[in-house]
């Protein structure tokens, strides 16, 4: 499962690098910071993981959706300000990096637990 993870978060880090507009993009006003940012990865990380194994199994697939408003509802922001600080950090791959490889330790750590 973490491998999976792992693979899930570098091609999603692949596709936003190669953004043309980086330039353009404005840092939005609700930004979430880069730890914040990251906690809200890992969750979503692990949260399709889980959904993916469910699907395996014949469970309904809209279940995804489901937990990801209850991870919104858990960090106490909205669908959109997870969506402007994801755009933001993939138009910008230095910051997203970092965002990135705070996301790689926090599944690390959830490895050994």
């Amino acid at each position: 499962m973490l491998k999976a993870s792992y693979i899930f978060l570098f091609s999603l880090f692949l596709f936003v690098s190669c953004n043309k507009d980086s330039e353009k993009l404005e840092k939005p006003v609700d930004l979430l910071d880069k730890n914040k940012m990251a906690a809200m990865l890992t969750d979503i990380t692990l949260m399709e993981a889980a959904a993916n194994v469910q699907v395996k199994q014949n469970v309904n697939a809209k279940i995804e959706e489901n937990l990801k408003f209850n991870i919104y509802k858990q960090h106490m922001i909205s669908r959109k300000q997870y969506e402007s600080s994801l755009k933001y950090y993939s138009a910008n791959a230095k910051e997203f990096k970092e965002v990135y490889d705070i996301v790689l330790q926090n599944l690390s750590k959830q490895k050994g637990n």
